[in-house]
């Protein structure tokens, strides 16, 4: 059965920021709490290493710019945290946009 890139997850933000970045995996994090972030990059990441995925080298991760908080970004900061101090990988976000996070997997 073949489903449609929305009922796969897969945004149109997502898919534009992968084909200008040129990155092989895209996680779209919006309106999701912190907490939520986490286990969706986890499990995505785990989804590419289960599936050794040697192409997958790179991901654009969308984190949003914290508009829909009632404090400040929340998202940004855990996902950044969560890859580089506990998954150690190197990532950083775009400085060309601040609600998205590029890491090299």
């Amino acid at each position: 059965i073949q489903r449609s890139q929305k009922e796969r997850g897969i945004s149109k933000p997502c898919l534009e920021l992968c084909a200008q970045y040129g990155f092989d995996l895209c996680i779209d994090l919006h309106h999701l709490s912190a907490n939520q972030a986490r286990v969706v990059v986890r499990c995505a990441l785990q989804d590419v290493q289960m599936a050794k995925k040697a192409c997958a080298r790179t991901a654009v991760i969308i984190v949003g710019q914290g508009h829909g908080s009632q404090q400040e970004a929340a998202v940004r900061p855990a996902v950044l945290q969560m890859l580089t101090k506990e998954l150690q990988l190197d990532a950083h976000v775009d400085p060309n946009n601040a609600g998205v996070v590029l890491a090299q997997l």
